[in-house]
């Protein structure tokens, strides 16, 4: 587990991602948080890859179970500690914390993921996306922030596999309110409150 930047709970946010291995995007993302000073913690440092074949297949599963046993046992504690999750290998940050930070506190949710155009994995769970007139439709489970509490909650129902997929993981607990309600989970919503602060 890798730590850039000086970090305390006080700080209000703290990057995290999951990275088993170097890549040339690795760097690239780590070199854009060391140019805007965030704080950055990566973990899975060392670890086999068992999560699928990246944006190739399904998979990505191991992601929350990392970060079930890693961070989200560490802080889950710090209510307004707020986390942003991403993939390191094809995103690069655009902005600083604070822009992040404030447009996150703007969109008055516990946690929001990353919006997309495109409906993956399974294409069946359409009719089950409530209609959006502005923005991307989809749940991106590649970037998403939330206070450490509700995230916490949501990867401790992680209960499958390293090379299930994440993102239908989550899906299904946007897209089912009884779900959320009896997870104490009530908050989630799809946005692009990164943008400017990172980009893809």
């Amino acid at each position: 587990m890798t730590c850039m930047g000086s970090f305390k709970p006080l700080n209000k946010l703290l990057v995290i991602t999951v990275a088993t291995k170097e890549s040339d995007g690795f760097h690239r993302f780590m070199q854009s948080a060391k140019y805007f000073n965030y704080t950055v913690k990566v973990i899975g440092q060392g670890e086999e890859w068992r999560g699928g074949d990246g944006m190739n297949s399904i998979g990505g599963g191991q992601k929350s179970e990392i970060n079930e046993r890693n961070i989200m046992e560490q802080y889950h504690a710090f209510k307004n500690l707020s986390f942003p999750s991403l993939n390191s290998f094809d995103v690069i940050f655009a902005g600083g914390p604070e822009e992040i930070l404030k447009k996150f506190l703007k969109s008055n949710h516990k946690v929001v993921f990353a919006a997309d155009g495109i409906l993956w994995p399974d294409k069946k769970l359409a009719d089950k996306y409530p209609i959006v007139h502005i923005g991307k439709r989809y749940l991106n489970s590649g970037g998403f922030m939330g206070y450490a509490p509700y995230i916490n909650r949501m990867v401790q129902l992680w209960n499958l596999q390293d090379n299930d997929d994440d993102q239908l993981f989550y899906t299904k607990i946007y897209i089912d309110p009884v779900k959320r309600v009896s997870n104490s989970l009530p908050s989630l919503s799809l946005g692009s409150f990164g943008v400017p602060g990172w980009s893809k």
